[in-house]
């Protein structure tokens, strides 16, 4: 009979799990608007109260596409009080596979740990998720851009860039926790102060790169390795920091 009890509450708690875990917000928690002559939806701001999001794929049965600029930003500097207002700030974000774009500010000033970006999305833009708790990202293979400062002031250890990325934009990844960072060959223009103030000891360039110009040119923030890429042409392959000197390693 206990037994029988016991697989009864186990049963009814993971069906419960699962029907919680999926389920989307609701539609009226959004305010948004349809684009794209009435085919697609952009999130234009999140007004619920829940701290735990799921974004819904559709909205009046049409794809939800775009996450509009500051849609769901956690808070504002208030200027003249010289303080941070933080407002709702969300701790749990879930994207779906619809979304392409993924606007200015969309996600900055919240309290997210982690989050897996859609397999559809091409462009992260400037500050997308800036000023977060952020430990882990996966960024997909359709993604083309990166903006600056979309990943900028988290807590970021690890970040693998896909072989399809083509431009990341200033300060990109800057104050985050990231040792090792390989830039593929399919990067074209990356932005300054990239990597500053990350403990980086490992860099790797792919062939295509092409260097800002002199007066911009603190990719990474660190100005010893600046002046030896520099000194060494930037050419393609790998730089390790070792005794506090950088040093070309190989292609």
């Amino acid at each position: 009979m206990i037994l029988k009890k016991l697989k009864f509450i186990i049963i009814t708690f993971v069906l419960f799990s699962c029907t919680t875990t999926h389920q989307y917000n609701a539609e009226s928690d959004f305010e948004y608007k349809i684009i794209e002559n009435g085919t697609q939806v952009e999130i234009i701001k999140y007004i619920g109260s829940n701290t735990n999001v799921r974004i819904p794929s559709k909205i009046q049965n049409l794809p939800v596409t775009i996450i509009g600029n500051g849609a769901f930003i956690g808070g504002y500097w208030n200027l003249e009080e010289r303080e941070f207002v933080a407002i709702n700030q969300i701790t749990n974000i879930i994207i779906p596979d619809s979304v392409i774009n993924i606007g200015i500010a969309s996600f900055a000033h919240n309290l997210l740990t982690n989050v897996i970006i859609p397999k559809n999305v091409k462009y992260i833009e400037n500050m997308a998720f800036y000023d977060n708790q952020l430990t882990d990202i996966i960024l997909p293979n359709s993604l083309t851009h990166i903006g600056e400062v979309a990943f900028a002031f988290n807590k970021i250890t690890n970040v693998v860039i896909p072989n399809g990325v083509i431009y990341i934009g200033d300060s990109a990844f800057a104050g985050n926790k990231i040792t090792n960072i390989i830039i593929p060959d399919s990067v074209a223009i990356i932005g300054g102060r990239l990597f500053t103030q990350n403990p980086l000891i490992s860099l790797t360039f792919g062939s295509n790169i092409e260097l800002l110009e002199s007066e911009n040119k603190y990719i990474l923030g660190d100005d010893v390795l600046i002046r030896y890429l520099y000194n060494n042409n930037a050419r393609a392959g790998t730089y390790i920091l070792e005794n506090g000197n950088w040093l070309y390693k190989s292609e």
